[in-house]
Protein backbone atom coordinates (compact mmCIF):
# COMPACT_ATOMS: atom_id res chain seq x y z
CA UNK A 1 0.00 0.00 0.00
CA UNK A 2 1.14 3.33 -0.75
CA UNK A 3 1.23 4.74 3.03
CA UNK A 4 1.37 8.13 1.92
CA UNK A 5 -1.91 7.94 -0.03
CA UNK A 6 -3.89 5.42 2.63
CA UNK A 7 -4.28 5.50 6.43
CA UNK A 8 -5.12 2.01 7.53
CA UNK A 9 -6.53 0.65 11.02
CA UNK A 10 -6.88 -2.99 11.64
CA UNK A 11 -8.74 -3.29 14.77
CA UNK A 12 -7.27 -6.51 15.77
CA UNK A 13 -9.46 -6.27 19.57
CA UNK A 14 -12.94 -7.59 18.13
CA UNK A 15 -13.25 -11.13 19.11
CA UNK A 16 -16.11 -12.94 18.40
CA UNK A 17 -16.55 -16.79 19.28
CA UNK A 18 -19.29 -19.47 19.15
CA UNK A 19 -20.70 -18.38 22.40
CA UNK A 20 -22.78 -15.77 21.93
CA UNK A 21 -22.83 -15.31 26.00
CA UNK A 22 -19.04 -14.91 26.40
CA UNK A 23 -18.36 -11.16 27.12
CA UNK A 24 -15.85 -11.05 24.59
CA UNK A 25 -18.29 -12.07 21.56
CA UNK A 26 -20.92 -9.77 23.31
CA UNK A 27 -18.66 -6.87 23.38
CA UNK A 28 -16.80 -7.44 20.12
CA UNK A 29 -20.11 -7.62 17.99
CA UNK A 30 -21.26 -4.77 19.71
CA UNK A 31 -17.97 -2.78 18.73
CA UNK A 32 -18.20 -4.06 15.33
CA UNK A 33 -21.83 -2.66 14.87
CA UNK A 34 -20.81 0.31 15.48
CA UNK A 35 -18.35 0.73 13.08
CA UNK A 36 -20.98 -0.54 10.87
CA UNK A 37 -23.89 1.52 11.43
CA UNK A 38 -21.31 4.78 11.57
CA UNK A 39 -20.09 3.82 8.30
CA UNK A 40 -16.47 3.50 9.13
CA UNK A 41 -15.41 0.40 8.20
CA UNK A 42 -14.72 -1.02 4.77
CA UNK A 43 -14.21 -4.52 4.66
CA UNK A 44 -14.58 -8.20 7.41
CA UNK A 45 -11.80 -9.95 7.25
CA UNK A 46 -12.11 -13.37 9.27
CA UNK A 47 -12.51 -17.50 9.38
CA UNK A 48 -14.90 -18.41 6.97
CA UNK A 49 -17.64 -19.86 8.94
CA UNK A 50 -17.79 -16.87 11.03
CA UNK A 51 -17.80 -14.65 7.38
CA UNK A 52 -20.77 -17.25 6.17
CA UNK A 53 -22.82 -16.11 9.21
CA UNK A 54 -22.88 -12.26 8.31
CA UNK A 55 -22.81 -13.27 4.38
CA UNK A 56 -26.16 -15.15 4.63
CA UNK A 57 -27.36 -12.11 7.02
CA UNK A 58 -26.62 -9.81 3.74
CA UNK A 59 -23.80 -7.66 4.62
CA UNK A 60 -21.68 -7.75 1.77
CA UNK A 61 -21.40 -6.41 -1.66
CA UNK A 62 -22.13 -8.54 -4.66
CA UNK A 63 -19.24 -8.37 -6.39
CA UNK A 64 -20.16 -8.71 -9.61
CA UNK A 65 -21.76 -5.22 -9.28
CA UNK A 66 -18.84 -3.27 -7.86
CA UNK A 67 -15.61 -5.11 -9.37
CA UNK A 68 -14.17 -4.27 -12.85
CA UNK A 69 -14.17 -7.33 -15.57
CA UNK A 70 -10.46 -7.27 -14.79
CA UNK A 71 -11.08 -7.71 -11.08
CA UNK A 72 -13.59 -10.23 -11.66
CA UNK A 73 -11.57 -12.51 -14.20
CA UNK A 74 -8.73 -11.97 -11.53
CA UNK A 75 -10.36 -13.03 -8.37
CA UNK A 76 -12.82 -15.85 -9.63
CA UNK A 77 -11.23 -18.41 -8.11
CA UNK A 78 -11.16 -17.04 -5.05
CA UNK A 79 -14.39 -16.46 -4.46
CA UNK A 80 -16.85 -17.39 -1.44
CA UNK A 81 -20.15 -17.61 -2.73
CA UNK A 82 -23.47 -17.58 -0.92
CA UNK A 83 -27.18 -18.74 -2.56
CA UNK A 84 -29.39 -16.11 -2.54
CA UNK A 85 -32.45 -18.19 -2.09
CA UNK A 86 -30.84 -19.11 1.30
CA UNK A 87 -30.43 -15.24 2.19
CA UNK A 88 -33.34 -14.57 1.56
CA UNK A 89 -34.85 -17.59 3.50
CA UNK A 90 -32.76 -15.88 6.29
CA UNK A 91 -34.20 -12.59 5.78
CA UNK A 92 -37.61 -14.14 6.39
CA UNK A 93 -36.75 -16.08 9.47
CA UNK A 94 -35.18 -12.75 10.80
CA UNK A 95 -38.27 -10.85 10.17
CA UNK A 96 -40.53 -13.31 11.58
CA UNK A 97 -37.99 -13.58 14.97
CA UNK A 98 -38.14 -17.22 13.99
CA UNK A 99 -34.65 -18.03 16.28
CA UNK A 100 -35.76 -21.84 15.57
CA UNK A 101 -34.16 -21.37 11.74
CA UNK A 102 -30.69 -23.35 11.55
CA UNK A 103 -28.50 -21.88 9.04
CA UNK A 104 -26.90 -24.45 6.70
CA UNK A 105 -25.10 -23.32 3.76
CA UNK A 106 -23.50 -24.97 1.14
CA UNK A 107 -19.93 -25.00 0.26
CA UNK A 108 -19.14 -21.74 -0.87
CA UNK A 109 -16.73 -22.77 -3.09
CA UNK A 110 -18.67 -24.67 -5.12
CA UNK A 111 -21.45 -22.39 -7.25
CA UNK A 112 -23.01 -24.66 -9.23
CA UNK A 113 -24.18 -26.43 -5.87
CA UNK A 114 -26.36 -23.86 -5.65
CA UNK A 115 -29.73 -21.93 -7.40
CA UNK A 116 -28.47 -18.32 -7.35
CA UNK A 117 -24.96 -18.04 -6.71
CA UNK A 118 -23.83 -14.71 -5.61
CA UNK A 119 -20.06 -13.89 -4.92
CA UNK A 120 -19.63 -12.11 -1.76
CA UNK A 121 -16.17 -12.77 -0.38
CA UNK A 122 -12.46 -13.29 -1.17
CA UNK A 123 -10.21 -15.80 0.13
CA UNK A 124 -7.17 -14.38 1.44
CA UNK A 125 -5.56 -17.00 3.84
CA UNK A 126 -2.69 -17.36 1.46
CA UNK A 127 -1.54 -14.03 2.06
CA UNK A 128 2.06 -13.28 3.88
CA UNK A 129 0.80 -10.10 5.23
CA UNK A 130 -2.15 -11.81 7.32
CA UNK A 131 -0.21 -15.44 8.43
CA UNK A 132 2.69 -13.12 9.72
CA UNK A 133 1.05 -10.67 11.38
CA UNK A 134 -2.54 -12.06 12.87
CA UNK A 135 -3.82 -15.30 14.30
CA UNK A 136 -7.03 -17.11 12.99
CA UNK A 137 -9.11 -19.85 14.65
CA UNK A 138 -10.04 -21.09 11.02
CA UNK A 139 -7.18 -22.05 8.17
CA UNK A 140 -9.78 -20.47 5.67
CA UNK A 141 -9.80 -16.46 6.09
CA UNK A 142 -12.07 -14.71 3.88
CA UNK A 143 -12.50 -11.02 3.43
CA UNK A 144 -15.55 -8.63 1.92
CA UNK A 145 -16.65 -5.71 1.41
CA UNK A 146 -19.65 -3.79 3.67
CA UNK A 147 -22.24 -2.52 1.37
CA UNK A 148 -22.16 0.45 3.22
CA UNK A 149 -18.36 0.61 2.47
CA UNK A 150 -17.56 3.90 2.27
CA UNK A 151 -13.82 3.52 0.56
CA UNK A 152 -15.00 0.51 -1.70
CA UNK A 153 -12.04 1.76 -4.02
CA UNK A 154 -9.47 1.40 -1.12
CA UNK A 155 -10.54 -1.85 -0.22
CA UNK A 156 -9.51 -3.51 -3.41
CA UNK A 157 -6.22 -1.49 -2.92
CA UNK A 158 -6.30 -3.71 0.67
CA UNK A 159 -7.56 -6.95 -1.36
CA UNK A 160 -4.52 -6.21 -3.62
CA UNK A 161 -2.48 -6.07 -0.69
CA UNK A 162 -3.24 -8.79 1.34
CA UNK A 163 -2.49 -11.00 -1.81
CA UNK A 164 1.02 -9.68 -2.29
CA UNK A 165 0.02 -7.37 -5.44
CA UNK A 166 2.83 -5.26 -6.50
CA UNK A 167 1.34 -1.42 -6.01
CA UNK A 168 1.90 -0.87 -9.76
CA UNK A 169 -0.46 -3.79 -10.55
CA UNK A 170 -2.71 -1.93 -8.10
CA UNK A 171 -2.46 1.38 -10.01
CA UNK A 172 -3.46 -0.40 -13.27
CA UNK A 173 -6.54 -1.89 -11.99
CA UNK A 174 -7.71 1.16 -10.79
CA UNK A 175 -7.60 3.09 -14.22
Amino acid sequence: MDEDKYWILLDTSIQIHDNPDERETSEGIEKLVTYLNAGEIDTLVTGSSDFAEYAYDNQFHDLRKIMTPEQLAKYEPYFFYVDRKIVDEVKVAMDNFDYSYQLVVPDPTKPEAMEDPIPVGIYVHDSQYLMNTFVFEEAEIVMGIYVNAPHVETAFDYLDFLLDVPYEETTKLAE
